[in-house]
């Protein structure tokens, strides 16, 4: 999987895939990482492949991701 903020370089990170191949699953330190870099930024973009090798493209905005994650109670 890579990922990008803004206009920055890619960072390649190996995130285990569920046995459906339809979900992947950060290490608990790559996703801290990843959640406190995002709260930062305005839209990540996330490049991966799926099962049968196809790649995909998505970009999600971040706009109000903070003000979220401080209203879960599991954090």
């Amino acid at each position: 999987m890579r990922y990008a903020f803004g206009d920055e370089e890619p960072t390649v990170d190996v995130w285990s895939v569920r046995t459906t191949g339809m979900a992947v699953i950060a290490p608990p330190e790559v996703l801290d990482a990843f959640v406190e870099r995002a709260v930062t930024e305005d839209s990540v973009v996330i490049r991966v492949s799926d099962f049968q090798m196809r790649r995909h493209t998505y970009t999600f905005h971040l706009d109000g991701l903070e003000a979220a994650l401080d209203k879960l109670t599991c954090r």
